[in-house]
């Protein structure tokens, strides 16, 4: 799916779409008494848990979507499959439901989790859109067309934007104080490093051979300084 240069209009349009119904489908699940109906038809009880929690988990969507906005209308220049665009779209969808649910029947008071939360979500956001944002640059210069990008934040890991949405996840997790939520961050972790690592690398070393080659011997794959 890296080999292909698409503006990919409708699979991008249709993804956004999708995202923003989700958003809205979190939203009557927090603040429209959602998780009382759905909990009602599966016959278990679900208490109403602390409004701020749930605005600042509402808010940490509207950060990504608006994050994925830019990436892929601006930033992204591959093609985006159907099947793509639809299977994240799904896991968002099982993403966001567990947040907002999770989240809106959680009793306890914000406070400093929280806090670390919301610097872990900006923090993940941030290192996506930054490494994002400063290959972009480069790449548009007519001198750097078909080069190898490895400066900026890449300099650290050759997916340093795949860790970004990690971490991003992470704090995603925090703010919901639940333990069971980090399967979330997990499944995100396993998918990169089994899936879409393999797969671009491959990629990459197919279209920049020695360069890239080069490269993966300086830095690391994913983690900065371990992996």
């Amino acid at each position: 799916m890296y080999d292909k240069y698409s503006i990919s209009v409708q699979q991008k349009v249709t993804f956004t779409v999708l995202h923003f119904f989700i958003i809205l489908f979190s939203f009557w699940l927090m603040f429209m008494n959602g998780i009382d109906i759905i909990a009602g038809l599966f016959g278990f009880p679900v208490q109403v848990g602390d409004n701020s929690r749930r605005n600042i988990i509402l808010f940490a969507m509207g950060a990504y979507f608006a994050k994925n906005i830019i990436s892929q209308f601006v930033f992204m220049k591959r093609e985006l499959k159907w099947s793509e665009a639809l299977t994240i779209a799904l896991w968002l969808f099982i993403a966001y439901s567990t947040f907002s649910f999770t989240g809106a029947s959680n009793t306890l008071s914000a406070g400093k989790t929280e806090t670390a939360g919301i610097i872990v979500f900006a923090v993940g956001i941030l290192i996506n859109f930054i490494s994002e944002l400063q290959r972009f640059i480069w790449k548009r210069k007519q001198e750097n067309k078909n080069k190898l990008y490895h400066g900026g934040l890449f300099r650290l890991s050759r997916h340093i934007n795949y860790l970004g949405d990690v971490i991003m996840f992470t704090g995603f997790a925090m703010l919901t104080r639940n333990v069971w939520v980090y399967i979330i961050p997990l499944t995100l972790i396993l998918a990169y490093t089994f899936i879409n690592i393999p797969m671009l690398d491959a990629h990459l070393m197919e279209k920049y051979g020695d360069e890239y080659e080069e490269y993966s011997h300086h830095s690391k794959k994913f983690i900065p300084f371990l992996y």
